[in-house]
């Protein structure tokens, strides 16, 4: 049996193809209905992550019964600082989207970034461009600090992982701009660089309320 080199998480925290088990249990232990599977090769995992659970490949992918690891995982409550959360606001009647990033420690909450509000794109869009800048910001501003991202927005998370938004709605030159600039930075490599110490993960809204760079509009 030829050894795994790569591994696709089809469903998990954030899916994707991975180098390592290592990163590839972080996405995928205690989360209820995960599916990854490990390839001998970059092209063999990629080529199975285009596709539809690596129907095309040999073998089945790896699934996590449902409903057991990831109650388990979170039994503890919320994720223990620091850690940087960040979340976007849309409003349907402004056509308005902004985003920020709070980072929290032991000793409080603090807005860190936030977005002017840009006319157009969606809650999606917005958040997408938070993870990013929140990436970013951690690089500028925390050095080599391992910290994670918290997001609750399972498509920007999506799109982070695949490298690219798939989003085709409206929006202003200045939100297509930034976009097209995340994208970048995304294929780029910006963010395989510091993956490992700066992990992207999901927040459980209804384990632990709202996430900390909630607006608080709805």
């Amino acid at each position: 049996m030829s050894k795994s080199t790569h591994y696709v998480v089809w469903v998990g925290r954030v899916p994707g193809v991975y180098s390592s088990w290592a990163e590839t249990e972080l996405q995928t232990k205690g989360f209820s209905g995960a599916k990854f599977k490990g390839f001998p090769s970059l092209a063999a995992a990629e080529l199975a992550f285009s596709g539809d659970l690596g129907v095309s490949i040999a073998g089945k992918p790896h699934i996590m019964p449902v409903g057991v690891g990831k109650a388990a995982s979170h039994a503890g409550g919320r994720p223990g600082a620091p850690y940087l959360s960040v979340d976007a606001a849309y409003s349907s009647k402004t056509n308005l989207v902004e985003w920020r990033g709070v980072l929290v420690t032991q000793s409080g909450q603090k807005e860190v970034f936030r977005s002017s509000p840009y006319v157009g794109g969606s809650a999606n869009v917005g958040e997408y461009l938070a993870i990013v800048d929140g990436i970013k910001w951690i690089c500028e501003h925390m050095g080599d600090a391992t910290l994670p991202i918290y997001s609750d927005s399972f498509n920007a998370q999506t799109w982070v992982a695949r490298k690219a938004h798939n989003s085709n709605v409206p929006s202003c030159d200045a939100i297509r701009g930034m976009l097209d600039e995340a994208n970048a930075f995304l294929q780029a490599g910006g963010y395989d660089k510091v993956k490992r110490r700066i992990p992207l993960r999901d927040w459980v809204t209804k384990l632990w309320g709202e996430i900390p760079a909630d607006f608080g509009r709805k």
